[in-house]
Parts: structure tokens; sequence; C-alpha cells
């Protein structure tokens, strides 16, 4: 599959899962909750508005679909990061999950809390 990024065009393996960072700013409070139930089933939730989701291309493309039929194009903001899978990130202040538990996929940590 070929991706603008930005400018320029990339290869992308869609059979390959990824960790994406899906961002959103949504002006209506009834399409807020919408987005927020569609995205809870389908990602984890890491703060207000922003979730992670380790999927293939494919399936964040259905995912995306149906959120376009939440949106309001000229209200709304709908961002999807790509996670490298070589660097975890650093989470710093308060943690999404309690301490002594950590969230673990087959190839690198997703978060890994650092105290101040």
């Amino acid at each position: 599959m070929i991706v603008n990024s930005g400018r320029r065009l990339v290869v992308v393996s869609i059979t390959r899962k990824r960790r994406f960072l899906i961002c959103y700013d949504i002006a209506d409070p009834k399409r807020l909750v919408r987005m927020h139930r569609l995205l809870s089933k389908h990602a984890l939730p890491v703060q207000y508005s922003v979730f992670m989701m380790h999927t293939h291309v494919l399936k964040l493309e259905s995912l995306l679909g149906e959120l376009e039929t939440i949106i309001k194009q000229t209200e709304d903001d709908v961002r999807v990061y790509t996670l490298s899978d070589q660097h975890a990130p650093i989470v710093s202040g308060r943690a999404i999950m309690p301490d002594g538990l950590a969230l673990i996929d087959s190839q690198a940590d997703l978060f890994q809390n650092r105290a101040a």
C-alpha cells in the first residue's frame, strides 16, 4: 500500500501490525461521546481524546471509515500518527497503568513509566 507522508509517498506493509496513536478534538458533546465509545472498542485510551491501537493498516482504514461517519469535517479534527516499533514512549507523570503492572506486546514495551 502506498501512503502519502507529507511530501513523499511511502510503501507500507498491510500485513504487518503496527502501533498508531489516534488523537481527536470533537466540537459537539454528542459526537464526542460517540467517538470515545467507538475508539474504546478498538483501542487503548492513553489520555483524554488520545488512543493507542496495535493493528494492521487495513483495519485502521476500516476504523477511520467509521470515524468519518461521526465527525463533522468543518468542526472536528482527527489525527493518526504511526508509532515506531523501535522506541518505547517515555511517560512522565500520572501513569495510565497501576504501579507494578506493565502493558507489553511481542516486540517492545508499549509504555514505560519514568518517575520524574
